[in-house]
């Protein structure tokens, strides 16, 4: 089929000779072929050919609707290329297929035919049906058959992708068990000596679990929604609510620079220390009514050598930089990536397993290292346990099938594997 090329109100072409050979790849002479259907195939100077539409009543209106659309943006009349389509700054291609697709299915409509959609991007009716090529009417009907035939949902079935979609339901199971572990447990109020005069260890590292809650529930939101990149942000988050919980039970003693010393900052009764030469110093905190000084903060590569855990800090050497592109400016994530057609699509996002995956295993450390507080019972021990043993051998299962099907480059897939294998079950 002829490459699709973007559609312009002044383009300007012509029809193509009756005796040249149909676009639409029949085989047959333009003449004999889609010149007897109510559409034309146009080719413009510069060789560019595309199907010619008769605009409906109904097309008409979409098309004045849009008009008022962008009126109302900008305030004025759409002229020469300026775009209609407004809504492709809110939606890749991919989102509108799939929305279309959970209509189709909300409409109780037949499940070949909705294949055929996502083959073809077309969706056959008795109404367009005398604005589609014979091929384009080849390509629906062997998309009808290959579903009816059986091999799409053995292909959908295999073994897998069972094993992938079974990880993934962990996710909002983890917000379930870690909301059931913070509501049942109540935290140690005792304060570390030389530490916070404010908050327990156990308090703030049942604060990071809260925090943790919260984001997990957003990473589902987006992932519900295929928001890759912000899902895969947002996991970083969560790695650092980890850090921060590895980095106070190892050493409590920071408790009043990570709390009390930001908490003076915002109420006035400590400020950043000046250098000797008048410039601020923002690493360094002052109590203006003592002078004491405290830090402004701990860099998490830091945070990441205090679990005692040996695969942390190689996770965090692979992990922590590629989940920061998603937050900071990256010439990686700031690329569009070019589709098949002469437009650029910067909103198409990756497939959400990569995000659901580091958001289940960060999860699962936060989890369990809240369950290592002394304030939690044996029962609610036993209980977390069962779960995160769960999580860890579907884990553990799928990253054999990932290391066997690819090559584990920079030890990627071993990192993961050796975290993974530290959770107590």
């Amino acid at each position: 089929m002829p490459r699709a090329v973007a559609k312009k109100a002044n383009r300007k072409g012509k029809e193509i000779s009756k005796r040249a050979a149909c676009p639409c790849e029949s085989g047959k002479r333009y003449g004999e072929c889609c010149a007897l259907k109510q559409f034309k195939w146009v080719v413009d100077e510069e060789g560019e050919v595309w199907k010619q539409i008769p605009v409906s009543r109904e097309l008409d209106e979409v098309n004045e609707a849009l008009i008022a659309g962008f009126r109302k943006v900008f305030g004025r009349e759409p002229v020469g290329d300026d775009p209609l389509m407004l809504a492709k700054y809110l939606y890749s291609p991919d989102d509108i297929s799939r929305e279309t697709v959970n209509a189709m299915r909300r409409a109780g409509m037949d499940p070949a035919q909705i294949h055929a959609y996502e083959k073809t991007g077309r969706i056959l009716t008795e109404q367009n049906v005398a604005f589609l090529s014979d091929g384009e009417l080849a390509e629906w009907d062997a998309a009808l058959d290959e579903y009816r035939s059986g091999s799409v949902q053995k292909a959908r079935q295999s073994a897998n992708q069972r094993l992938y979609a079974g990880l993934m339901l962990e996710l909002p199971n983890l917000i379930i068990v870690l909301g059931y572990l913070l509501d049942r447990a109540s935290p140690s109020r005792v304060l570390t000596a030389g530490g916070s005069a404010l908050v327990s260890v156990d308090q703030y590292v049942f604060l990071c679990g809260l925090r943790a809650v919260r984001t997990l529930r957003s990473i589902c939101a987006l992932l519900e929604d295929h928001r890759t990149s912000g899902a895969l942000a947002l996991s970083r988050s969560l790695f650092e609510l980890y850090l921060h919980i590895v980095f106070v039970k190892a050493f409590p003693v920071h408790l009043i620079d990570l709390v009390d010393a930001q908490l003076g900052l915002m109420t006035g009764t400590h400020a950043f220390a000046l250098r000797t030469n008048g410039e601020v110093d923002r690493r360094t905190i002052v109590e203006t009514a003592t002078g004491r000084r405290f830090r402004a903060g701990f860099s998490h590569f830091r945070m990441s050598r205090a679990s005692g855990r040996k695969a942390d800090e190689p996770l965090f050497d692979l992990l922590y930089p590629h989940l920061s592109s998603f937050i900071h400016p990256s010439f990686f994530n700031l690329v569009p990536q070019p589709r098949d057609t002469d437009e650029v699509d910067d909103l198409s996002e990756d497939d959400p397993g990569e995000a659901a995956f580091y958001s289940i295993l960060f999860g699962v450390m936060v989890l369990d290292e809240v369950r290592s507080l002394g304030c939690i019972d044996a029962r609610l021990k036993k209980d977390v346990g069962f779960a995160l043993g769960r999580v860890r051998r579907k884990g553990l299962k799928l990253l054999r099938l990932f290391r066997s099907v690819s090559e584990d480059k920079g030890g990627y897939f071993k990192a993961l594997r050796e975290r993974l294998q530290e959770v107590s079950a």
